[in-house]
Parts: structure tokens; C-alpha cells; sequence
């Protein structure tokens, strides 16, 4: 792990630790100071709208085609999310910290049933869109 800061390891962390990532309380990734507020906070200039837009707009095509063909069509696209964070955090399009994140929430997807892989998925895009928004938010200046 690299320098982060205390919480914004300690969120990693605390997801690492989840059965389901479907576990992850809403209200804690969206409320004041909250985990995406914090993350997006801790983080503050290294999360480039850019590179955000790019890996949301992936994670959410890859929910729809969840949506429309199920897990097992979809899974493919899923798994090549990380190479192409990996991509971007060897050429420091990405902090380390956000790699991370995403990586230790995808570990958190993958469940015993199809129904269970989709509700870990959604709170993922949930937890993407926070993030996105705050970064929004707090890169106005």
C-alpha cells in the first residue's frame, strides 16, 4: 500500500473484510464525511475527472449488460476492468489508493448466486457514483 491516508485505508480495509459488498451500508458511502466524501477529500487533486468518467462509464455499460444478458455474459467485460485501472495506475493516470478501492470492491462481487453477484454489483456502481459526485464537487474550485 502506498502513503493514503489513515481512513481512506482503513475503508479498504473495513470492504476487505465484507462477505457481501452488497453489505456495504449506503448511507455510509453517501453521508456527510462519509467513506466517498472522505475518499474523494483524502484524495484531493489526484482523482482526475477524466480517468474517473472513463472507469465509471465502463463499470456502468458493464452493469447493463448484467441487466440485459446476466452475470456469466457480462463476466468477461467485468474482469477487464482491473487490467485497465492497472494500465492507468502504471502510467499515474490514477492514484494508488483508488486502484485499490476498486480492486478490493471487484474481489467483493463475485458471489455464491447470480442474484447476490448483482446486488454486490450495484452497490459498487453505487459507491462508484458517490465518488464521481463528490469528485465533482470538490474539483470545482
Amino acid at each position: 500500500m502506498d502513503k493514503g491516508g489513515g481512513k481512506t485505508q482503513d475503508t479498504i480495509k473495513q470492504i476487505a473484510q465484507l462477505k457481501n459488498l452488497a453489505d456495504l451500508d449506503i448511507e455510509e458511502i453517501t453521508k456527510e464525511n462519509g467513506i466517498a466524501e472522505s475518499f474523494v477529500r483524502e484524495l484531493s487533486g489526484q482523482l482526475k475527472p477524466t480517468q474517473l468518467r472513463k472507469f465509471f462509464d465502463t463499470i456502468v455499460r458493464n452493469q447493463e449488460q448484467i441487466r440485459e444478458k446476466g452475470w456469466v455474459a457480462a463476466r468477461a467485460e467485468f474482469h477487464m476492468i482491473r487490467p485497465s485501472l492497472a494500465y492507468a495506475k502504471g502510467r499515474k493516470l490514477i492514484p494508488n489508493e483508488f486502484f485499490d478501492l476498486v480492486d478490493t470492491c471487484m474481489k467483493k462481487i463475485p458471489a455464491g448466486t447470480e442474484d447476490q453477484t448483482i446486488k454486490n454489483y450495484d452497490r459498487f456502481v453505487d459507491l462508484m457514483k458517490a465518488i464521481v459526485a463528490y469528485a465533482k464537487y470538490y474539483g470545482k474550485g
